[in-house]
């Protein structure tokens, strides 16, 4: 795998290598062209793999942070996925659907670490390659959107520790339960099962009944 970047770690599946810092796919050393959006989702899959099942929710959060979006769209993507990896025969099962509820990884996955920085690559024999000046642009169009969504992530998940939940807990304070809810909402496309949300379900979800998707809020 002559053209692989360097990166922290890598998870390795079947034939195919995920640079978990670039956010990058490649088979056979090969880059595998997909969006930074299907990308982001075996990305999450990958992270999450350890769990039961990676929920709906926890994807969307992941992949679109505080932007709602129709659950056709992360359909959409894990089935571009899906075609990507070949997934379908019995041998090459990668994704699997839990119905109504979401997703997990189940193909075995091997973590692997670079070579030290001081540590020599082996001469290449032959014809030496050339990367072409499209081969080079084309990595770096999937780089860039891949390392923005991790850090992205991240910064979301603080803000709506920080900022969110501390005015939805204000909100209940002076009894003004419906704009409650519309952050908690909110709030769990990427703080999925949190504790203070459930609570509030449980103590106030008799007295209000949020019918409607509400606009996703933009915060600065």
């Amino acid at each position: 795998m002559d053209n692989l970047p360097q990166a922290k770690h890598f998870c390795e599946f079947g034939v195919f290598r995920f640079d978990a810092d670039s956010g990058l796919l490649f088979k056979g050393g090969q880059l595998v062209p997909l969006s930074a959006k299907t990308l982001a989702v075996l990305g999450t899959l990958l992270e999450n793999r350890r769990a039961t099942l990676v929920a709906k929710e926890t994807l969307l959060a992941a992949v679109w942070p505080g932007v709602f979006v129709e659950e056709s769209n992360l359909t959409h993507h894990i089935s571009v996925l899906r075609k990507a990896l070949g997934n379908g025969t019995a041998d090459q099962r990668y994704i699997e659907t839990v119905p109504r509820r979401g997703y997990r990884f189940v193909a075995p996955v091997t973590e692997t670490e670079p070579r030290p920085s001081g540590a020599q690559m082996p001469p290449a024999r032959g014809r030496p390659r050339r990367i072409s000046l499209a081969a080079c642009l084309t990595a770096l169009a999937f780089l860039i959107p891949g390392a923005a969504w991790v850090a992205v992530r991240y910064a979301r998940v603080e803000w709506a520790r920080k900022h969110v939940l501390p005015e939805m807990r204000r909100l209940v304070d002076s009894s003004d339960l419906p704009q409650a809810f519309r952050l908690a909402r909110q709030v769990e496309r990427y703080l999925p099962g949190d504790p203070e949300i459930e609570r509030l379900r449980r103590q106030h979800g008799a007295q209000i009944a949020i019918t409607t998707a509400p606009r996703a809020l933009m915060f600065s």
